[in-house]
């Protein structure tokens, strides 16, 4: 049997690792970038358990030509380009808006919105040429509302909604989908690095809510995983263009056809 490939960018730890595992359990032969070799070395061997091909690419995703790098090595030493999870993220400054360092403002933009569309500009040629491929793109984090003390994350992921509604409707016809999803809470390095150095710039609802997180772990990994899988196996298309959270797999698995033009979208502007 013909596996499946999957390139997963920052794959080397956090929710990227989880994602890159499940897959692998599922017999997708699995692609996977980072900055961090001595992580990428670690996740590469955990991935090749399953029994499948793992290839480790250091990389950065805000650099065109990385991006370039990790898709031309998958292509060259696995077999197309079927799944292309656009994981990699940077928090960025937390605290006021008008008291964030900008060039860290600046770093966030170019790892979560640029990295995403670098990405997905390098995979899409090849996904046209043999007309299939899905493309899932991380958001939440604020995306689709205001968040404060989180100006640069936040609007990073709104962003990535937007390209995500524009690669949809660009993409009407080819077979290929483009969906953002919202993994849900989860205690990563990234929330622990919120936590233990920031706690001067949250406020009492943010601090509390990660308390909690840290307690409690926030989504599941088989929660997780279920919710992946069922939006690459089922048919995706009728998500392309759309936002979904984890905590709604029940009812968009009670989704028989294409959701309506204005569910799963950023709002529009009304007075």
């Amino acid at each position: 049997m013909k596996l499946k490939t999957a390139i997963i960018t920052g794959g080397s730890k956090g929710i990227g690792l989880r994602i890159a595992k499940s897959l692998a359990k599922n017999k997708y032969n699995i692609v996977i970038c980072s900055r961090h070799l001595p992580a990428l070395k670690k996740a590469k061997k955990e991935i090749e358990s399953f029994g499948v091909k793992c290839i480790a690419v250091k990389a950065d995703v805000s650099n065109y030509t990385d991006c370039k790098k990790v898709v031309q090595t998958a292509l060259k030493k696995l077999s197309g380009i079927d799944l292309l999870v656009n994981n990699a993220g940077y928090q960025g400054p937390v605290g006021k808006s008008w008291k964030n360092n900008t060039s860290n403002w600046k770093k966030t933009i170019d790892i979560n919105l640029l990295g995403t569309f670098y990405m997905s500009h390098e995979v899409l040629p090849h996904m046209l040429k043999k007309n299939s491929g899905i493309i899932l793109n991380l958001s939440g984090g604020g995306g689709a509302y205001a968040r404060p003390l989180f100006s640069a994350y936040g609007c990073s992921k709104t962003a990535v909604l937007r390209l995500t509604e524009t690669l949809g409707e660009e993409l009407k016809g080819k077979n290929i989908s483009v969906i953002a999803i919202a993994p849900g809470a989860t205690w990563t390095e990234m929330t622990e690095t919120v936590l233990r150095k920031n706690k001067k710039s949250l406020d009492k609802k943010t601090l509390n809510e990660l308390i909690e997180l840290e307690k409690y772990g926030g989504t599941s990994s088989n929660k997780l995983e279920e919710f992946i899988l069922y939006l690459i196996t089922s048919k995706s298309n009728k998500f392309s263009g759309k936002l979904v959270h984890v905590n709604e797999l029940t009812k968009i698995k009670q989704i028989k056809s294409k959701i309506g033009p204005e569910s799963g979208v950023l709002r529009r502007v009304n007075y």
